[in-house]
């Protein structure tokens, strides 16, 4: 149900979760760059090698396991508060079409 309660919640989880929203973005695009030089890193010491191979070596690795680990956790971590936050903003916006449609007298 859309009352004014939910949107008032809505409004103040979204004022409240932006800085949050920012910090879990950052968080995000840091460990994919770790992933990535991690990779780069793994790669080129990897020896005489085809690229192939050296590819499947910096896949395999641990560090690079690990790196990729923490970046899907930062991005599940980001995603869940990027969600909320898309609910909130579609209940804001069916809060006030209903409000909207109750002030021209379309729902009673």
């Amino acid at each position: 149900m859309i009352s004014l309660k939910n949107m008032e919640d809505a409004l103040t989880y979204l004022a409240e979760s932006d800085e949050e929203e920012a910090n879990l973005r950052a968080a995000m695009d840091g460990a994919k760059k770790k992933m990535e030089s991690e990779f780069t890193i793994l790669a080129a010491h990897s020896g005489e090698k085809t690229v192939l191979e050296k590819e499947a070596f910096a896949y395999s690795h641990d560090n690079y396991k690990a790196a990729e680990s923490s970046w899907l956790s930062a991005l599940s971590r980001h995603g869940h508060v990027k969600n909320r936050r898309s609910t909130g903003c579609i209940l804001i916006d069916a809060w006030r079409s209903l409000n909207a449609a109750r002030n021209k007298g379309q729902i009673i």
